[in-house]
């Protein structure tokens, strides 16, 4: 994933809404055809890419504090 750059608050808003995109369009077909699945029917998760979280300058860092990026289901 490569979700939007820049440090701004709409920036940052941007990439949560980037996310809760892929996170809940994302959707996986087995080989056999039948059944959908979304990404929360699986064990595990990887997300790889440019993210574009930051660490501001108050020391907050936006992944960790203000993501639902690392949110437990």
């Amino acid at each position: 994933a490569h979700l939007s750059a820049g440090e701004s608050d709409t920036s940052y808003q941007r990439r949560n809404e980037e996310y809760v995109r892929i996170h809940q369009k994302m959707s996986f077909q087995p080989k056999d055809g039948r059944t959908w699945y979304k990404i929360h029917d699986h064990h595990e998760i990887f997300l790889f890419g440019d993210l574009n979280y930051r660490v501001r300058s108050s020391g907050e860092d936006e992944l960790k504090v203000q993501s639902p990026l690392l949110e437990t289901y």
